[in-house]
């Protein structure tokens, strides 16, 4: 029987405060290293990232295709690692390209089908999905976080699949007896799949005593964040606030205080850890 690993290396496109699955993955590695292990975050690198902790480590993403970095020092980052077993956090095309042909066992977890895309990018995302699929057939297992997840042809490749759903930190996302405001909270990434344009409408036609607080962190669709930013200045004035980066604690008063929270997402929302936190901090969804 093989040792148990002891040294894992986490492979996530882009790692950044606030999103769902970055803070997913964040707990992951904490709970290894509480039990002693040796964690390493390999991850794409952003000038709009905050400074890291040891543990993490980015390589340069030259260029975003299809709201995806584009990092070629994946592959050569992930021979060099030191590490008895690599996490793979997908689907992303070049970093499942990446473990292709790795001696080194992996397990894959598989957050959400593969995104939608203009028809001219069809092919590329026709390939892309071999590639992702030819990733999990090597897998040692597949982990899913949302049950639909499993009916996906690509998981169907005779290994393990487990159906590990999210959790919620209860010390921290809980009721704390705070007033609540005539506000409308936002929270995540801001990217035009979460629907923020349309809040922001919305918005508009509700009463004009009610605040729109978007709470978030901004990564690759910067031009986006940046026109509906304006545009929420514009036709909200002074009842529309930015909050950035915000740390868990500030997200759990943030839902306490909110009238309500907003979620709309444009996209299949697999799972959804900002209605979950919101639903522990006893706020309307």
């Amino acid at each position: 029987m093989s040792p148990a690993p002891r040294r894992i290396l986490h492979v996530i496109p882009w790692y950044a405060a606030g999103g769902g699955v970055q803070r997913y993955v964040r707990e992951i590695v904490a709970h290894q290293q509480s039990e002693g292990l040796e964690v390493t975050l390999l991850t794409t690198s952003s000038h709009a990232d905050a400074e890291d902790p040891a543990h993490v480590r980015r390589i340069p993403a030259p260029l975003f295709l299809l709201r995806t970095p584009f990092a070629p020092a994946f592959r050569a980052s992930i021979e060099r690692a030191e590490a008895d077993l690599i996490h793979v956090h997908g689907p992303n095309p070049l970093v499942d390209w990446s473990v292709l042909g790795i001696e080194r066992p992996y397990v894959y977890s598989l957050y959400n089908p593969f995104p939608s895309s203009p028809r001219m990018a069809a092919p590329l995302i026709g390939f892309g999905k071999r590639l992702s699929r030819w990733a999990m057939e090597r897998a040692r297992g597949i982990a899913v976080l949302d049950p639909g997840l499993l009916q996906e042809p690509w998981v169907r490749a005779g290994i393990p699949v487990w159906h590990i759903p999210p959790g919620v930190d209860a010390t921290v996302f809980r009721p704390l007896g705070l007033e609540r405001r005539r506000e409308v909270l936002f929270v995540g990434h801001i990217r035009p799949e979460k629907g923020l344009h349309l809040l922001i409408d919305a918005l508009r036609e509700l009463p004009h005593d009610l605040t729109l607080r978007v709470a978030g962190s901004v990564k690759y669709a910067r031009s986006y964040a940046n026109a509906q930013f304006a545009r929420a200045r514009r036709l909200l004035g002074d009842r529309f606030v930015w909050q950035a980066d915000p740390t868990d604690e500030e997200l759990a008063r943030a839902f306490n205080e909110a009238g309500c929270v907003a979620v709309p997402s444009l996209g299949l929302e697999t799972w959804n850890l900002v209605m979950l936190e919101a639903a522990a901090c006893g706020a309307p969804v």
